[in-house]
This record gives C-alpha cells, sequence and structure tokens, in this order.
C-alpha cells in the first residue's frame, strides 16, 4: 500500500512539476513511450520506423521464464497499469536533463490517465503492476512478463483476458474500440 501512495505522490509530483516549455521540433504532437535506454528512446521518441515502434509492444519481448519471489500471479480479467520504479525514474533523470524527464513523464502519464478513463469507463477492472514478474495465468495457457526488462517502455499497459493471449498496448493511441475489441464486449 506504501509503494502504491508513493507511486501517486511521484505521479503527482510529475504532473505538478513540469515546466510548460517550448517544444523541439522532435517533441511535438504526440510523444513515445521513453524506454530506460537513452539510445533506444532516443530512436522510439524521435524517428522510429512504425516496425520499431511495433515491436516494443511485443508480447515476445516481454515473455520469460523466470520464476521468483518477485512474481505477481493475476488470474482473471483486466487491464495492468505498468509505471516505473523508482529506480527507472532515477535512472530517466540521469539520461536526460530534468526538464526533459520531466516532459516526457507528464506526456506518459497523461497518455495512462487518458487510457484509464476509458477502460473504466467499459467496466474493465484496472490494476497496477507490483512486481517485476507477472504470471498471467489464461484458461488454457499461462504466461510469466518480465515487465522491467532493459530496452522497454517505462509506462506501458497489459490487456489480460484469460481466454486468449495477452497484449501489450500503447496508451498513446488507445481508443474504447480497441479495448471493447480485446475484452469482447459489445456496444
Amino acid at each position: 500500500m506504501r509503494r502504491l501512495i508513493f507511486l501517486i505522490s511521484i505521479c503527482t509530483g510529475l504532473f505538478g512539476c513540469s515546466k510548460n516549455a517550448p517544444r523541439t521540433e522532435a517533441s511535438k504532437g504526440d510523444s513515445l513511450p521513453l524506454t530506460a535506454d537513452s539510445s533506444i528512446t532516443e530512436k522510439v521518441y524521435t524517428a522510429a520506423t512504425l516496425d520499431e515502434y511495433k515491436a516494443l509492444y511485443d508480447l515476445q519481448r516481454y515473455l520469460t521464464d523466470a520464476d521468483s519471489a518477485n512474481t505477481e500471479t493475476i488470474d482473471f480479467d483486466c487491464a495492468i497499469l505498468i509505471f516505473p520504479t523508482e529506480e527507472q525514474i532515477e535512472r530517466m533523470k540521469k539520461d536526460y536533463n530534468e526538464e526533459d524527464f520531466y516532459v516526457v513523464a507528464d506526456d506518459n502519464n497523461w497518455y495512462q490517465a487518458k487510457a484509464i478513463d476509458i477502460i473504466d469507463s467499459l467496466g474493465i477492472k484496472t490494476i497496477t503492476a507490483k512486481e517485476r514478474y507477472i504470471k498471467l495465468k489464461g484458461e488454457n495457457k499461462n504466461w510469466t512478463l518480465d515487465i522491467r526488462k532493459d530496452h522497454l517502455p517505462c509506462w506501458n499497459l497489459v490487456f489480460f483476458n484469460r481466454t486468449k493471449a495477452p497484449q501489450i498496448i500503447p496508451t498513446v493511441n488507445l481508443t474504447p474500440e480497441k479495448v471493447r475489441e480485446f475484452f469482447e464486449i459489445s456496444k
């Protein structure tokens, strides 16, 4: 519980502390998720190809065989919100100047909040990931994800429906239609 309160405080602080500085040409418009590795982030944030961008959300990149005490088990349909850890935040602050970090964090938190609104409006349960590893128990198959792997977005969203493979979803372009389609909700 303390960890969740701390995370909410960090997110709130990030919203409140960001400056309204003019954006550079590379950061105008929709920004893409920031990853922990600066070379990858530079590609994603400025000029990633569509294939490179899609690869960041490929389930195969998240799968692991790791079995750890730090594994959270989920056995119900839900949307899993992933926020950066304290360590990831500190690493990002070192990789970027503080102003750039707060701009990117503000953008990502805004997209996460928008996604939460859409998901909640459709009655899908949302939870926040607490551990590095998440074991998703489906009806016919289980998946273990490492949501803190290097070179993956620190802000993320996982859709889990026990009857199908999970999907890693970018919040940047999430629509109610995508949520309905994955969770098989009729209009």
